[in-house]
């Protein structure tokens, strides 16, 4: 009698549960989803006290999801940057949304400690020694003449702001210089970190530039979504990579 060919292991989380959604995880999204399209629709409504909890639950629940997929794997800890990454996201929309101005530092402040945890997260998903090829290369040029040209016209603008401004800018594009290092098993994370970029920059020029009317309808839209995107296409790298470091 032939023995029974053992059952196939999940060659990125042996010995443990595999990195699937499952539909709590799938509704949550969902209803993640429905937080963001809210407060989109909402914006008219302004000032109104339950857009800071619509708001900021967008985010919050893509950082449980980003936990809970992940935690019972052995790619755990990548799944704990994530998930702190985007919970810190969330805290920073809190804090624009209560007051754009009196809290507008925390609000800086909680989203570039989020990009410094992208930008771990990423370093940590870059296999060791793999080379840079030459589309890798012109990425990175191409972020460092934006993180440059980007600082250089808006410095005159920023008066008291200039430092913690230009902080900002030199992480977010760390953040995506990292990102493109990775080599990324899909285009999700490099298509959400420019979103993401793009959603801060508009921001910016809307604050300290010029005035930029109906702006908000793309900076929510193209700021919530390029972090969906990170969140889902981080997992999928997790999910199908052969080697992930516990």
């Amino acid at each position: 009698m032939s023995t029974p060919a053992p059952a196939p292991t999940n060659v990125d989380n042996p010995g443990h549960d595999p990195v699937t959604y499952g539909t709590t995880n799938r509704l949550l999204l969902g209803l993640s989803a429905g937080f963001a399209l809210s407060y989109l629709l909402c914006l008219p409504l302004d000032p109104f006290a339950g857009l800071v909890v619509i708001k900021g639950g967008g985010v919050f629940l893509l950082a449980v999801v980003a936990w809970r997929v992940t935690g019972g794997t052995n790619v755990r800890l990548p799944g704990l940057l994530l998930a702190l990454g985007l919970l810190l996201s969330s805290v920073g929309d809190v804090f624009l949304r209560l007051d754009p101005v009196g809290m507008f530092v925390h609000g800086l402040g909680s989203f570039l400690v989020a990009h410094l945890i992208y930008v771990i997260l990423f370093l940590r998903l870059r296999q060791r020694g793999a080379a840079i090829n030459g589309r890798q290369r012109a990425l990175i040029a191409l972020f460092i003449i934006y993180g440059i040209g980007l600082g250089s016209w808006m410095m005159p603008h920023l008066g008291a702001h200039t430092v913690p401004v230009l902080v900002y800018a030199a992480v977010i594009c760390l953040m995506g210089i990292t990102c493109v290092l990775v080599g990324f098993s899909n285009r999700w994370v490099l298509l959400g970190a420019l979103l993401f970029m793009s959603s801060d920059t508009a921001l910016a020029i809307d604050k300290f530039v010029m005035p930029l009317d109906g702006i908000g309808w793309y900076i929510w839209p193209s700021y919530y979504i390029g972090q969906l995107l990170i969140m889902l296409g981080v997992i999928a790298h997790l999910r199908f990579r052969t080697t992930v470091e516990p």
